[in-house]
C-alpha cells in the first residue's frame, strides 16, 4: 500500500472516533499512462461506408474505352433499357427518383456534377448502396472551358468521388452531349468514353411537363436504348414522369440494366459482325397514346414556384 493510502487509514479510524470529515485522493495516474491515453484519444474513427452490393461491376469493354459512345447498339433486338440520370444529386428531386426505382426494383446510372456531390455526400454514397451506377458529369458543367480547366476539373471530381465513396468509375458523360468540347477532349485522352444517349425525355426544354416528357420517351422507344433524364433542382416534371415511364416499359416487356451492362450488351452485339454506328436512330413511327399523368397539390405548387 502506497505511503498515501496509509495516511488515509490512519485519518479514516481517527475520524471515525472524532467525527472529522476528510476526502481519500486516490493515487495519480502515472505519466505515461496520460501519454498512453492522450494517443489513443488523438486517433481518428475511420467512417463506415456503405456496404456494397454483390457482384457489383462498373468496367466497361476493352473496345469501348476512350471512343465516343452514341449508336452502337442500333439495331439490337433484346428488350433492355438503361435510364441515366444527369446533373445531380439535388436535394429534393434525387431522393424522389431513388424513391421511384427502389419500389419498381429498377437500376439506373447517374452522371452527377462535382459541386452537387461535394453538398449531398450522403447521396451519392446512397445511389451507390442501392446498386446504380455513377459517371463523371464534370465539376462545375461549364459550356466552354479551355483545355487546362476541364482537365482540372475531372481530376477534381475523381478525387472528390474517391473520397465520397472510396470507388473509381470509367464512365463519363460531357455536358450538353458536346463530343467536341475540352471535357470531351481531355476525357477520352484519360481513356474514358464519352456515353451520349438514344432516347431522351427533352425534360430540360422549355414549357416541358410530365406527360411531354413520358412521352418523349415513349416515341423514341428502341430496344437496347440509353434515356436521357435528368435529378437536377427544377426538374419535378421528371420525378413525376417517371413511374409511369417504368410502368409503361415494364408492361412493353423491357427490363433496366444499368450503363455499364448496356455496353457489355452492346459490345456482345458488335462482336456478331454488327458494324458501329454513329447515325441518329430512326425516330419510331409507332406512337404512344400520351398517359394521363395527375399532379399532386404539393406537384403543383412546386412547379409554379419555378416558374416564377
Amino acid at each position: 500500500m502506497s505511503t498515501v493510502r496509509t495516511v488515509c487509514t490512519v485519518l479514516s479510524a481517527f475520524c471515525g472516533l472524532t467525527g472529522c470529515q476528510y476526502t481519500v485522493v486516490p493515487d495519480a495516474p502515472k505519466a505515461t499512462e496520460i501519454a498512453s491515453a492522450v494517443k489513443v484519444a488523438a486517433i481518428p474513427v475511420k467512417p463506415v461506408e456503405p456496404a456494397l452490393p454483390s457482384g457489383y461491376s462498373w468496367d466497361v469493354p476493352e473496345s469501348m474505352q476512350g471512343v465516343k459512345i452514341r449508336n452502337q447498339g442500333k439495331g439490337i433486338q433484346k428488350k433492355i433499357v438503361a435510364l441515366t440520370f444527369d446533373d445531380g444529386p439535388s436535394a429534393n428531386i434525387t431522393p424522389q427518383v431513388l424513391e421511384t426505382l427502389s419500389a419498381n426494383n429498377v437500376k439506373a446510372t447517374f452522371f452527377l456534377m462535382g459541386l452537387h456531390m461535394k453538398t449531398r455526400p450522403e447521396l451519392v454514397k446512397e445511389i451507390v448502396s442501392k446498386g446504380h451506377a455513377i459517371g463523371g458529369h464534370t465539376y462545375t458543367h461549364l459550356r466552354n472551358p479551355d483545355e487546362y480547366v476541364a482537365e482540372e476539373e475531372i481530376k477534381r471530381w475523381d478525387s472528390l468521388f474517391r473520397d465520397i465513396t472510396r470507388r473509381t468509375t470509367r464512365l463519363f458523360r460531357p455536358p450538353f452531349g458536346n463530343l467536341r468540347s475540352a471535357y470531351s477532349k481531355a476525357a477520352l485522352k484519360a481513356g474514358y468514353p464519352l456515353i451520349l444517349w438514344t432516347n431522351t425525355g427533352a425534360d430540360t426544354t422549355r414549357h416541358i411537363n410530365a406527360e411531354k416528357v413520358y412521352t418523349a420517351v415513349m416515341e423514341q422507344l428502341h430496344p437496347g436504348d440509353i434515356v436521357l433524364l435528368h435529378d437536377s433542382q427544377d426538374k419535378q416534371h421528371t420525378a413525376t414522369a417517371l413511374p409511369h415511364i417504368i410502368k409503361t416499359l415494364k408492361e412493353k416487356g423491357y427490363t433496366f440494366v444499368t450503363v455499364p451492362e448496356m455496353l457489355k450488351e452492346w459490345d456482345a452485339f458488335q462482336g456478331q459482325g454488327r458494324s458501329k454506328v454513329s447515325e441518329s436512330p430512326l425516330k419510331s413511327t409507332t406512337h404512344t397514346k400520351p398517359e394521363k399523368i395527375e399532379k399532386t397539390e404539393a406537384v403543383k405548387e412546386k412547379e409554379g414556384a419555378v416558374a416564377r
